[in-house]
């Protein structure tokens, strides 16, 4: 195989063959194998030796040529008096090409198998499309080069982005770490990776390693581009902060293991966190695991507001009028007496920035919805997560189904 992403390497047969060439022929050497098919010698004396005459160019394309021959094993390199080709018969793999091949593969990120495909395509880019060649006064060749380098570049950082989209889908936390880190590491001025990453080592519990990531971002804008972090990523900043204080939120304890949800923990994450929706549902039968995931989500994410997350058990409650009592006891609200817990609820969560979880609301449905949507009305920076086996029918409600796992 030639490797081409990265310092440029030959192996045949599991050993590595050494290139101990001119730099204008391992050029020559990766221009012809990336463009597979016969080439005019005159193109290539032109392309490498532009500044030379014809006979002398041709003279030097014949020495890197014989170069080539002399170090690859037979059959690589073929030639005749007007052509030149780089193993015409296809029997060399590239990296370059299987790179490619594996990321248009993959065609559907919900698929697990999605994970591995991009995760080995992303392996084969060991840095910058022929590293180490500088050939800058080959001016025809270096705009060729360097926009290969930049193509590919580009295609990988794509690849990051769909392996990171289909990680967190997944739920698969340590792969999308190490993917954004990688995203970064190739494009440290991304912002946005920042703030990924932070969140997903804060929903870790890595607090202190996502606050140090946040001073990486500070730096890095500051050193390279006179900028400073974007307000979204100082208020992500100032929640993990308040969120490594104030500690876990006070959560029912699950008993039974949550296997086989790993999809509806990553939507969740989607839904809540990264692209915020007000209402969420939790949607199925009862047994199939609403509750655990409602939980799960919460023990991972609660570091995402700023005032924490209040859930609320709904099993027991007797009268769907009674939901504002319920709610304002879980928050430790001490109602006025004045007014109905209904408007002292209100008034409490108008300025707040919290997730609010109602567990088995199908129990106080039909009396309850009048209040639910008051609260979406009334407190914009307040999120619902309802788990329910019926639905709630309001206008900007989202579903999630949730099945049974055998």
């Amino acid at each position: 195989m030639l490797f081409l992403l990265g310092a440029m390497q030959l192996v045949v047969d599991g050993r590595k063959v050494a290139l101990f060439i001119p730099e204008k022929s391992l050029a020559l050497l990766g221009y012809l194998a990336a463009h597979r098919g016969m080439h005019s010698r005159r193109t290539l004396a032109g392309l490498f030796w532009g500044d030379m005459a014809e006979e002398r160019a041709q003279a030097n394309l014949r020495m890197a040529l014989y170069s080539l021959q002399k170090t690859l094993p037979a059959g690589y390199i073929q030639a005749d008096r007007k052509s030149v080709a780089f193993d015409p018969e296809g029997l060399v793999e590239l990296d370059s090409e299987q790179f490619e091949q594996m990321l248009d593969a993959v065609c559907d990120l919900a698929k697990p198998t999605s994970l591995d495909t991009l995760d080995h395509a992303i392996r084969l880019y060991r840095g910058e499309f022929m590293a180490g060649i500088a050939i800058e006064h080959e001016f025809e060749f270096a705009e060729w080069l360097y926009e290969r380098r930049t193509w590919y570049h580009g295609r990988v950082l794509g690849a990051l982005d769909d392996l990171i989209t289909a990680a967190t889908r997944h739920s698969a936390w340590p792969r999308a770490i190490t993917a954004t880190r990688k995203l970064l590491a190739l494009d440290p001025c991304r912002e946005q990776a920042h703030r990924q990453l932070m969140h997903l080592l804060a929903q870790q519990g890595a607090y202190t390693a996502a606050l140090e990531q946040y001073a990486t971002c500070q730096t890095i804008l500051h050193a390279r581009m006179g900028l400073t972090p974007m307000p979204e990523t100082d208020a992500l900043y100032a929640r993990i902060s308040l969120a490594r204080l104030r500690g876990p939120p006070p959560l029912p304890d699950s008993t039974l293991p949550l296997v086989g949800h790993e999809q509806e923990l990553g939507l969740l994450y989607q839904y809540l966190v990264i692209a915020p929706l007000r209402l969420v549902t939790l949607l199925g039968p009862g047994g199939v695991g609403k509750t655990r995931i409602a939980l799960a989500t919460a023990a991972h994410q609660y570091y995402a507001w700023r005032n924490g997350i209040c859930f609320v058990p709904l099993a027991n409650l007797t009268s769907g009028t009674d939901l504002a009592q319920a709610i304002a006891e879980v928050l430790q609200l001490a109602l006025s007496g004045q007014r109905s817990p209904h408007e002292d609820l209100l008034n409490f969560l108008t300025n707040r920035e919290m997730l609010l979880i109602l567990d088995h609301f199908e129990h106080v449905r039909d009396e309850s919805l009048a209040l639910v949507e008051a609260i979406l009305a009334t407190a914009p920076g307040v999120q619902l997560l309802v788990t329910s086996r019926e639905r709630l029918s309001l206008s900007n409600e989202v579903c999630l189904k949730v099945e049974g796992r055998s």
